[in-house]
């Protein structure tokens, strides 16, 4: 403990006036610290107390929805049913829009078609070797040779004829032209055969395999809109607005707005805090929120802090995160912002009263006074030290943190404002006792 012999006239500055005398005189301190000397007062005595203290900052502001989201359209339809209404609360998947499915079941069931042709194509490629198919390939050029070798007999013949003048021009044109076709028909088949027996070359195959996936890509794409007519909760929320009703054409491409769904299982609080106090503030501080409407308390968490200040009132905005699991809150509440900025546990603290020339920073409980102040210390005689403290957070009972100066448990004089003097015997009141000067 620092005990300090101040001047009198630093102890009574406040309550006494500075009168100059004349050459030879005693001032009117003087002639009051000598009327002390040897004077035994009665005063009110204390001890300095262990206390906790919480530095504390208040602000103002609202609430509004953690998460907020506009439901809109992926295809373009028309609306036929929407089953939810403002104020409803909604579970993740449920149903929120539905658009009429004629349209894409028609666009499915021709993608399924078109991928089957293309399947079917590419199974024949890969299966170009079966037996039964180079058989009937087989017989087909052993029937075309018989066929040519008819023709070119009877060709002969009547070729024979023709030459002998015994048959007619028409009649040999005809052989003429049944032979040719008989030698077309034995190629093509022999063609055929030979194709057969060789299968189909990779290109062939690459372009059938590239159907396949082409068609089966369309068909997932006509599959995801049809299923894009079904528009479903993305989260469990609330309907907060609507913008659009049964029969209406939405569009996916304009971005047509159809309802406005909110999260409110947990709420964001938005207020203003003063610059003063932003050097106390960091994103985890814990605190409370008061609903101004209803006086509710809940815990509230920062989650941000505004780099920037607010020009217009120098102040900044924060934003704490609000529990909302039961969904009693509502965006838009206004609200009053109570964070605690660190707490201080069995310190010691004595009443506002015994201290003298505090110059407090502000007013009110959790407001840090940066300062030194005077207590007036007993000893075990009952003698008066003035003493100088640090002074540290005023509680919402009055109590003072000393930061340093005097130890719990020690004598205190509990009116600072007495006009005592260093080393002036005191006698502590007991109830009902008034203070003698």
């Amino acid at each position: 403990m620092k005990k300090l012999a101040l001047p009198l006239a630093l102890v009574l500055a406040a309550s006494l006036p500075l009168l100059s005398g004349c050459d030879g005189q005693a001032s009117s301190l003087d002639r009051f610290e000598a009327s002390q000397a040897g004077k035994t007062v009665t005063v009110p005595v204390t001890t300095v107390v262990e206390r906790d203290f919480e530095r504390t900052i208040t602000g103002t502001g609202s609430l509004r929805a953690g998460k907020r989201t506009r439901i809109q359209p992926h295809v373009t339809g028309q609306i036929v049913a929407l089953p939810v209404d403002i104020g409803d609360v909604v579970q993740k998947g449920d149903v929120l829009v539905q658009l009429r499915r004629t349209e894409f079941e028609n666009e499915v069931a021709q993608k399924e078609a078109e991928l089957a042709m293309a399947e079917a194509q590419l199974a024949d490629l890969l299966a170009w070797k079966r037996s039964e198919e180079v058989a009937a390939l087989e017989a087909a050029v052993d029937e075309a040779s018989a066929a040519l070798a008819r023709a070119e007999n009877d060709f002969r013949r009547k070729g024979d004829l023709f030459r002998e003048g015994g048959l007619a021009r028409t009649d040999f044109d005809r052989a003429q032209e049944e032979y040719r076709r008989a030698q077309a028909a034995l190629a093509a088949a022999q063609a055929r055969l030979q194709e057969s027996t060789a299968g189909p070359t990779r290109e062939e195959i690459a372009i059938a395999r590239a159907r396949v996936n082409t068609a089966s890509a369309a068909l997932a794409e006509a599959r995801r809109k049809l299923a894009d007519t079904t528009i479903t909760a993305p989260y469990t929320a609330a309907i907060t607005a609507k913008f659009a009703e049964v029969g209406e054409q939405v569009n996916a491409q304009m971005g047509t707005d159809i309802l406005e769904i909110s999260d409110i299982s947990t709420l964001e609080a938005y207020f203003l805090i003063s610059e003063t106090l932003m050097p106390y503030l960091s994103v985890g501080t814990r605190g409370t929120v008061e609903i101004t409407s209803t006086g509710r308390i809940v815990p509230a968490t920062v989650v941000a802090v505004n780099p920037a200040a607010e020009e217009t009132v120098r102040s900044f905005v924060i934003k704490a995160e609000v529990a909302n699991p039961e969904g009693a809150l509502r965006a838009g509440l206004f609200i009053r912002g109570t964070l605690a900025l660190d707490r201080r546990e069995r310190v010691p603290a004595v009443p506002r009263q015994a201290l003298r020339y505090l110059i407090s920073d502000g007013e009110g409980p959790g407001v840090d006074n940066h300062n030194r102040a005077m207590l007036f210390v007993l000893d075990d005689d009952n003698l008066v030290h003035p003493t100088i403290v640090a002074t540290g957070l005023l509680d919402a009972a009055g109590f003072i943190e000393i930061a340093t100066g005097v130890p719990p448990g020690q004598r205190i004089v509990a009116d600072g404002a007495l006009p005592l003097i260093e080393g002036q015997k005191v006698q502590p009141a007991t109830e009902g006792d008034s203070h003698q000067f």
